[in-house]
């Protein structure tokens, strides 16, 4: 090879050993930028005013209007036609609830039936082991599955 060529060349390898030098520095440095963008507190730090107007103004517009809580007067007339009211309710109540008594009749007929379907389960499945004798013969001769 020429001395030409081979200084070119080695201009060439300085020169990419200088870029990627130079690269990996700039990629520390986006990412500095980029934890420093992302993160809230150097936002407070620099402008703390422009913050709380910033969450003043979303707690007014996104927070929960005032609540209007109209004025009550009350006078003994009406205190006693609530009260009245609120009996007719409980009285209303009271009649609706279902009697313990019906409820306890309700559980032991449940119990009752299941207990009664078992037995039914069990007493067909020994009638049909009853019907196959001990060689798997049906008492008509037949093979059964049974």
């Amino acid at each position: 090879m020429s001395i030409a060529l081979e200084s070119q060349s080695e201009r060439i390898r300085l020169r990419m050993a200088a870029l990627r030098l130079h690269m990996h520095k700039d990629a520390k440095r986006i990412v500095a930028n980029t934890n420093r963008l992302l993160d809230w507190r150097d936002y407070v730090q620099q402008f703390p005013k422009a913050v709380v107007a910033a969450g003043l103004l979303i707690g007014f517009i996104a927070g929960p209007g005032r609540k209007v809580v109209p004025s009550v007067n009350l006078s003994q007339e009406s205190i006693d036609e609530l009260l009245k009211q609120r009996q007719q309710q409980q009285a209303a109540l009271l009649s609706q609830r279902p009697d313990v008594a019906s409820g306890a009749l309700k559980l032991l007929s449940g119990l009752a039936l299941s207990g009664v379907s078992v037995l039914v389960r069990k007493g067909v499945e020994n009638y049909f082991r009853s019907s196959t004798g001990s060689d798997g013969t049906t008492p008509n001769g037949g093979r059964g599955k049974y």
